[in-house]
């Protein structure tokens, strides 16, 4: 039951990066919908790594994605 809570706020946030892609709401949704999408996969890199790689791509000077950065170091 939690772990669909999880599923449905990170598609809940997927949906406001979306909708307000031009704003600053947008990489900080992405970057909450990794953290829900790794609790709500049993703590699956994947998913987290998924979501903070978008914010990284299509927000680089957002602070979220300097936050996102530490993706790089857990995959070395």
């Amino acid at each position: 039951m939690l772990n669909r809570k999880f599923e449905q706020a990170r598609d809940g946030l997927r949906e406001v990066a979306g909708e307000f892609g031009q704003t600053a709401a947008a990489p900080e949704a992405l970057f909450w919908a990794g953290i829900c999408g790794f609790l709500g996969s049993d703590k699956d890199f994947a998913e987290l790594a998924a979501d903070w790689e978008e914010v990284r791509r299509g927000y680089p000077q957002s602070p979220w994605a300097h936050r996102a950065s530490v993706i790089e170091d857990a995959g070395k």
